[in-house]
Formats: structure tokens, sequence, C-alpha cells
């Protein structure tokens, strides 16, 4: 059974000239789970610690002993913002926010997430904490659904183009998706000379690498800040990896 990526390898045939007897699904698959670190790297942003407080009368977070449901600040606030890829595995589900219950003596543990809206930034806890706990999570948001639960097609459909045309670019430059693991993807930002240097044999390259461009731009257009992939909403936060 296939994986169930927000982008798939229909996605990146629709998009690009690549066919079935060019490259299978597998290995098509392979390309896009290498671009969707790079595509995360560009878009999201990661918040560290925040703690759950009273956002407004609808969304208390009442840590109370028996409310085991709670709501994220940034989806809340700024509707246009999704729950991201935080692990960078092609899905949004409750492996992407981790969730931290502090006691009152001190300990601190881990809380199970059994239940994840990205869209609403609502999470439910298999078990609730106890009066006086205090939560803190750790997640990342993006301008554009990566969930597949936006009522907006365009949001949805944006993220699927946008990684469908990066993967296209990889698969273009003839080399094997483990490649770029070792080189990165700093060579793909393409000068005039470049371009017309290997204007014959890296044609598709740019064109799919500039489409991909264009769209992390509109994505990061909703997002309020210069630099995307740095950017945080404390001064402590998880590493971002380097491609």
């Amino acid at each position: 059974m296939p994986e169930e990526l927000f982008v798939n390898a229909n996605d990146v045939r629709s998009f690009s000239d690549i066919e079935h007897e060019d490259m299978g699904d597998r290995k098509v698959t392979q390309y896009i789970k290498t671009a969707i670190p790079y595509f995360v790297r560009e878009t999201h942003t990661d918040v560290y610690r925040e703690q759950v407080r009273n956002i407004d009368q609808w969304h208390k977070n009442e840590v109370d002993g028996s409310n085991s449901t709670f709501y994220l600040q940034w989806p809340q606030v700024h509707t246009i913002w999704h729950v991201g890829d935080m692990n960078k595995d092609g899905k949004v589900d409750c492996d992407d926010i981790n969730v931290e219950i502090w006691k009152g003596d001190g300990e601190i543990e881990k809380a199970e997430v059994e239940y994840l809206d990205p869209k609403e930034g609502k999470f439910v806890l298999s078990q609730p904490p106890k009066k006086g706990d205090k939560l803190f999570v750790d997640y990342m948001y993006v301008g554009a659904d990566c969930g597949n639960m936006c009522d907006n097609i365009e949001a949805e459909q944006i993220v699927r183009q946008c990684v469908a045309f990066l993967t296209a670019a990889l698969i273009k430059t003839g080399l094997g998706a483990h490649q770029f693991r070792n080189i990165g993807l700093r060579f793909m930002n393409f000068s005039q000379e470049t371009g017309e240097r290997y204007a014959g044999e890296f044609i598709d390259v740019r064109e799919y690498w500039e489409q991909h461009k264009l769209l992390v731009e509109k994505i990061n257009q909703r997002m309020p800040r210069k630099k995307p992939h740095r950017e945080k909403t404390s001064t402590i936060g998880p590493n971002m990896d380097e491609l």
C-alpha cells in the first residue's frame, strides 16, 4: 500500500512532463521525500515551548483535571496558518506536535497526542493533565494547508504544486535522490550565466525550480516574516536540518 504523503507521484506527473515510462512511482516518491524537508525549511516557522493559555471564550484551554482538548495559539489567532510538517515526513499528523506537561513538583512529562486538526490547531491528549499542571507545545506552522483538511482548494493545491515542481527539478538533474543529502540544493540557485552555460542540459531543471520558488514566495507572503525558515517565536528552538 503506497504511503499517503501530501504530495504523490501523480501530482508530480500532473505538473511536469515526467511520464511513467521515464520513472516509476516508487522512484518518484524517493525524490518527493528528498524535496519535502527542503520545502519545510523554506516555508515553515517553528514554535518552541508555546504555553497553552486561554485564547478566547471559545478556546479557554482549561487545565482542570478533566479537559483533554486544547488549541494552539497561532492557528487560532491567524486562521490562514496551519500546523505544518514538523518531522518532515510528508504527512501532518499527531507526530508533528510535541506536548510537555510541566508538573507542580518540577517534573516534566511527555504527553501522548491522540488527535490533531492541522487547520484548527486543535489537539486532544490521551489523558487530561491534572489541575495546576502547565502545558508547553512545540510545533511548526505554515501559510498553506499541508494536512489536506482545508476547505480552500487553492491553499491545498499550492502545496502540491510547490513540492511537485521541486521534485521535478531534482529528477531532471539526473542525480539520484540520495545524492542531494551530500551536495544540498544550493547549486539549484541559477544565475543568468549558469542558465546560459547549461541551457541545453538544464533548461527543464531551471524552469521547474523557478516555478517552485514562485510558489514558495506566494506561501510566504501569508507569513509576516523576513526569514521564513529561521525565525522562531522563542530565543531557544529546535534546530532545522540542513540539506
